[in-house]
Order: C-alpha cells, then structure tokens, then sequence
C-alpha cells in the first residue's frame, strides 16, 4: 500500500513539472504582450555608435521602461531617459547578457518619455549588438 501511494505521489509531481514546463512560455508571452516595442539601436566598438540618442515615439506615460539584449551581450555605461519636462533619470554601468531583459521603473508625476540617451558596446566576443527598448503603461 505504501509503495502505491508513493508511486501515486510520484506520478502528480512528474504531471505537476510537466504542466509547468509547458505553460511557461504562454506565462511568459503573456508577460510580454504588456509591453510596448518602442525599438532598437545597432550598438558596435565604432566610436561613432558609442553614444546613440533615441527619440520615443509613445503616447502617454510610462511606468516602467525595459531593455533587451540581443546577438550578443551589451555593456552600457549610462543610459539617461529624458521626459517632455525636461527632467532625467539615470540608468548606469548595466550588464546586459544576450536575450535578458531588465526592467525599471521610472519615477516623478509627469513620465511621458521624449528620448533616451544610450553609452553601450557590444560585448567582447561580438562587433555588433542590438538593445531592443520596451515601454510598459
């Protein structure tokens, strides 16, 4: 009796992991159908890519925004994202390994972004990297 409640037990959790393992990526696109793509910038070891201004095109505040590396790692020593108001928030000395995302959330009553202000580099391995940019309301 005992051996067949435990390999009762046994059988729920396998099914239980198996359940997870294929929801996951319906969680995870659920999670990514909250944000808004507002772009990209190519990020290179050119100087002349170093420092990339983007301009937003997003109607309305946001309350968080987030960043995605893409076909390699990205170095950023400051990211500045700069509101309709005038005022700024900091984002510096991130890591962004390839296919990772890092959210944060942007701060003060009026957070309608106008631009955001990059300083990144691909990683060491790579000439070339995307940051996708993500706009959550």
């Amino acid at each position: 009796m005992k051996h067949l409640l435990k390999a009762r037990k046994a059988l729920v959790v396998a099914l239980s992991a198996i359940m997870a393992l294929a929801l996951a990526p319906l969680v995870a696109q659920a999670a990514d159908e909250d944000w808004d793509r507002l772009g990209a910038i190519e990020v290179s070891h050119n100087p002349n890519d170093y420092v990339q201004n983007f301009n937003v095109l997003f109607d309305g505040p946001m309350q968080r925004i987030s960043f995605r590396a893409r076909d390699n790692n990205v170095r950023c020593d400051l990211i500045r994202v700069r509101f309709l108001n005038g005022q700024t928030q900091i984002i510096d000395h991130l890591r962004y390994p390839e296919g990772e995302r890092r959210a944060f959330d942007l701060y003060g009553d009026d957070r309608r972004v106008a631009n955001v202000h990059f300083e990144c580099t691909p990683g060491r391995n790579s000439n070339r990297a995307r940051l996708v940019i993500f706009g959550y309301r």
